[in-house]
């Protein structure tokens, strides 16, 4: 993509297709290319990308991502390569065993990879999931992304809940949203002792937390 692609991307607010909102979430809001051309068209959802596709009748991927064609540079340097840009190792002579990296985001040329390392790349979504971290998402965060997430994707939610309201942790396409509390053994207060060493003086508080105590005498008259 050009840079003048990435501004339209980034300042789009309808989709190309529906003209509807487009949410300001990065998993709702996608790059629509021309399945032939590779052409960016504008950002769209990712619901409408694929009932496009479905009706047309044409790969749903390649209208999400594109691959760059190699400059003359780029492909001399793929030509020339003798180690793989993945592992460091040494590029088999092989043409089969030779491939091109892309970034399957951007379309960027990496670099000459062995196959085995390029496949190893991928992100597969039912077996790889991408951590979302809170801190104390259970008792708050949680229920108000879930209420907003259901309005805007398509994708189905699996929750790990206590109740209606608590949720331990919940899973959408590739992203597990997950409450680092909910993995502590000890009580936050336990913890916060424990970083202190027992002692709760504003000097020894101070000492532990350098960078936060200049923010707060900053902001003192």
């Amino acid at each position: 993509m050009t840079a003048r692609d990435w501004e339209n991307h980034n300042s789009a607010r309808k989709c190309y297709l529906c003209e509807g909102l487009l949410q300001e979430v990065r998993y709702n809001k996608a790059k629509y290319f021309d399945n032939e051309t590779q052409k960016f068209n504008g950002a769209a959802h990712q619901g409408c990308i694929r009932t496009v596709c479905d009706a047309r009748r044409i790969k749903y991927k390649k209208s999400l991502y594109r691959t760059e064609h190699l400059t003359k540079k780029e492909e001399k340097a793929f030509n020339e390569a003798v180690k793989c840009v993945i592992c460091k190792k040494n590029l088999k002579e092989e043409k089969k065993n030779k491939v091109r990296d892309h970034d399957h985001i951007t379309g960027q040329y990496r670099g000459a990879a062995h196959r085995e390392c390029n496949l190893q790349l991928q992100l597969k979504p039912d077996e790889i999931k991408i951590p979302v971290i809170y801190q104390g998402g259970k008792h708050y965060d949680f229920h108000l992304e879930l209420l907003e997430l259901g309005i805007i994707t398509e994708e189905k939610i699996d929750p790990i809940a206590d109740n209606m309201e608590n949720y331990k942790s919940f899973t959408i396409g590739q992203f597990k949203f997950i409450d680092t509390i909910q993995f502590q053994l000890p009580s936050l207060e336990k913890i916060a002792s424990n970083l202190r060493g027992g002692v709760n003086s504003p000097d020894e508080l101070a000492k532990r937390f350098p960078i936060l105590a200049q923010m707060h005498l900053s902001l003192l008259p």
